[in-house]
C-alpha cells in the first residue's frame, strides 16, 4: 500500500467520524452549521450516522493493518461520489449552507483518490500476475 495512500485512510477516517458525528441525532448544532434539515427523524439521522461511522472504522483499520481491498475501494469510491455529489448539488441550490458543498468536494476529492490507487493495484496486477 503506498504512503500517499494510508495517510489518505487516515484521512477519510477523521472526516467520517466527524460527519457521523454531525449527523447523530443529539448534535444539532453540526446540522444547523451546515444548513441541514432541523426536523428530521431520529431514526433516519441514527442510520446515516451509523453508516458514515462503519466506514471511519473500515478506514482506520484498512490503513492501520495496511491492507487495500479492491472491493472495498470500489464501494469507497462510489459512496464517496455519490454523497459528494449530492452534498454539492443542494450546497449550490443554496438548498444547504456553502460548507456542505465544500465537505462534498471533499468526499469528491477522496474518491478520486481512492480510484487512482484502484487503478494502480489493477495495473500492478497486470503487469505482475501471480
Amino acid at each position: 500500500m503506498p504512503k500517499w495512500f494510508r495517510i489518505a485512510l487516515y484521512l477519510a477516517a477523521i472526516i467520517n467520524l466527524s460527519a457521523a458525528i454531525i449527523f447523530y441525532p443529539a448534535f444539532r448544532l453540526g446540522r444547523k452549521f451546515l444548513a441541514l434539515p432541523a426536523n428530521t427523524d431520529p431514526l433516519y439521522l441514527s442510520i446515516i450516522s451509523a453508516f458514515i461511522a462503519i466506514f471511519a472504522l473500515a478506514y482506520y483499520y484498512l490503513a492501520s493493518k495496511q491492507i487495500s481491498n479492491p472491493l472495498f475501494i470500489t464501494v469507497s469510491i462510489l459512496t464517496k461520489l455519490f454523497f459528494g455529489l449530492s452534498l454539492v448539488y443542494y450546497g449550490l441550490l443554496r438548498a444547504n449552507s456553502s460548507w456542505a458543498a465544500l465537505a462534498g468536494f471533499t468526499d469528491i476529492a477522496f474518491a478520486i483518490l481512492f480510484a487512482v490507487c484502484l487503478f494502480q493495484q489493477d495495473n500492478a496486477q497486470s503487469t505482475n500476475p501471480s
